[in-house]
């Protein structure tokens, strides 16, 4: 029996020959099964299950793991001691260990990066998880030799046959442009930019790899402009407003989403009512009002029976507003809580 598998990762697949007769010592019923790409020198294992039911033959040809690779590295995947490298791909990437037995699913797992940076092509490997999970998502880290670290997210559920593990690697910093304009990002460690700046464009996902959390400072513009960027906290969960310096797109909507398990979305949008953290509404009879944030000198005027969405000229500065008519001030401090 051949079994040809017409297009998986843009590769057509034939099986060698099997022998039905000859059953496993390990499980007599299920063969492994070796393929060949037709047109190279690649190779895959699966494995072909056979049980009977009700005096006929119920044939099941599957494969325990399936990875799939959303990072933009290759990655090594190792488990116990058979090792595969994960090339990026939009499709699953399957996986069959040399034994089969009843503890398949029992084993640990550990990866690497390959193609890392400039100076190490390789990370060392990460701490070991486990497979022998119903679902799990959780961390681990690839780290290089000077000291940098890759934090990988690590989703791993069954298929509803109970035979397939799904094991997702994904990036635990991931940056989504909802936006209707390109924009470029960057961190920026003390003042001094990180690598190059990264090309987003309109509905586009890319992983980041920042190189300090604890600074965790980003910069945003759009590609079309070189104006001063706008910067942003990365490392802490929060909604703003940022201002563009830009007169077709004055604004950029930035939520930062953080989760134990799935890391950190930064997502950009474009402005919609709502988005401004204050709205101010002047109701005094004939009489204006001026406002500015705190330990900033751009002070504003608004109008009698007038109202205005507002938000900070400076994330970074006490979200702090000072509002000021006919010689009385008053300064008002705000709290904002999240909920999603």
């Amino acid at each position: 029996m051949r079994h040809p598998i017409p297009l998986h990762n843009n590769k057509k697949w034939i099986s060698e020959s099997i022998d039905l007769h000859i059953k496993p010592h390990s499980n007599p019923t299920q063969h492994m099964v070796q393929f060949h790409e037709v047109n190279s020198q690649d190779t895959m294992k699966m494995i072909l299950r056979i049980d009977v039911y009700q005096e006929s033959y119920r044939v099941m040809l599957y494969s325990p793991f399936w990875i799939l690779n959303y990072t933009n590295f290759k990655i090594e995947f190792e488990i116990d001691n058979d090792k595969t490298l994960i090339d990026i791909y939009d499709s699953p990437f399957f996986i069959c260990t040399k034994k089969i037995d009843n503890s398949i699913f029992e084993k640990k797992s550990s990866i690497r990066l390959y193609n890392v940076d400039q100076e190490d092509s390789i990370s060392h490997w990460s701490e070991k998880f486990s497979l022998y999970v119903f679902e799990s998502t959780g961390m681990v880290n690839c780290k290089i030799s000077h000291n940098k670290i890759y934090t990988i997210c690590i989703n791993i559920t069954t298929t509803s046959s109970g035979l397939s593990k799904i094991i997702k690697l994904l990036p635990s910093m991931a940056i989504i442009n909802k936006s209707s304009v390109e924009i470029e990002i960057i961190e920026t460690i003390s003042g001094i930019e990180q690598n190059e700046w990264q090309l987003i464009k309109p509905e586009q996902i890319i992983p980041f790899w920042p190189c300090d959390m604890k600074e965790g400072i980003m910069n945003v513009r759009y590609s079309y402009s070189r104006m001063i960027p706008s910067s942003f906290m990365m490392n802490i969960k929060h909604r703003t407003l940022l201002r563009m310096n830009d007169e077709d797109h004055p604004v950029l909507h930035v939520q930062v989403s953080i989760t134990d398990f799935f890391g950190i979305h930064i997502i950009f949008n474009d402005y919609k009512i709502g988005h401004a953290p204050i709205l101010l509404i002047n109701c005094l009879k004939n009489q204006e009002i001026s406002y500015n944030q705190k330990d900033d000198t751009q002070i504003q005027i608004l109008s009698s029976q007038h109202y205005v969405y507002y938000t900070w000229n400076n994330p970074f500065k006490p979200h702090k507003l000072l509002v000021s008519s006919n010689g009385q001030n008053k300064e008002i401090e705000f709290h904002v809580t999240f909920t999603y």
